[in-house]
């Protein structure tokens, strides 16, 4: 079965948010999609990690250093997200 879950103006620990999908016992896929900010001098990614029913999405940023030059990846806060919206779409047992 799928499931969809969406999160307006996530709020990050660590860069991280756990969404969990308490009708399923497991989650067996998930695929996240989040409004990343547009921010010519920032870039956004996220990796997602499941555990039983719990999905984690940590949400990173790389942010350009001048000339084309980009910094190392690092976790997000909340001010770069903020008014965003993260949604988690899972199939479950």
């Amino acid at each position: 079965m799928i499931a969809i879950k969406t999160v307006s103006a996530p709020v990050l620990a660590a860069g991280a948010i756990a969404v969990a999908f308490g009708q399923y016992e497991k989650v067996l896929k998930a695929e996240v999609g989040f409004d990343d900010p547009f921010d010519d001098s920032t870039v956004y990614g996220h990796e997602r990690a499941i555990s039983d029913n719990i999905v984690t999405v940590t949400v990173r940023k790389a942010v350009s250093t001048g000339a084309g030059v980009w910094g190392n990846w690092a976790v997000a806060d909340d001010s770069d997200i903020a008014g965003g919206t993260l949604t988690v779409v899972v199939e479950g047992e």
